[in-house]
């Protein structure tokens, strides 16, 4: 949705990629900060710090992908924590080799 995305945060065992497919994004890639409109294409190596957030009005689509694979069971999870519980989302995520560093605007 407009105004939300993904707090500051950390893949340990994970490389990531996202591809901007509709909405305007920024991107945080450990201090420099991106826009990201239509058409973005970005990797992140594992062990980096990123955030993003959709700046746009409406709506935003990201596809991304982990290398190696096995997160889907981590996100579909991530849909079932109190979204309004730092310490569960922080606790949850170290599960899956993921850190996230700051709260945020989901």
């Amino acid at each position: 949705p407009a105004g939300k995305g993904a707090p500051l945060h950390i893949h340990h065992k994970n490389d990531e990629t996202l591809h901007v497919i509709e909405g305007t994004f920024t991107f945080q890639i450990d201090e420099t900060v991106y826009d990201a409109p239509v058409g973005t294409f970005l990797n992140i190596p594992r062990g980096v710090a990123h955030k993003f957030t959709n700046v746009g009005d409406t709506v935003g689509r990201l596809i991304g992908t982990f290398t190696p694979s096995g997160t889907f069971e981590f996100f579909d999870k991530l849909t079932k924590v109190g979204q309004d519980d730092f310490e569960e989302i922080q606790a949850y995520s170290r599960k899956y080799g993921h850190e996230v560093l700051e709260e945020g605007n989901y």
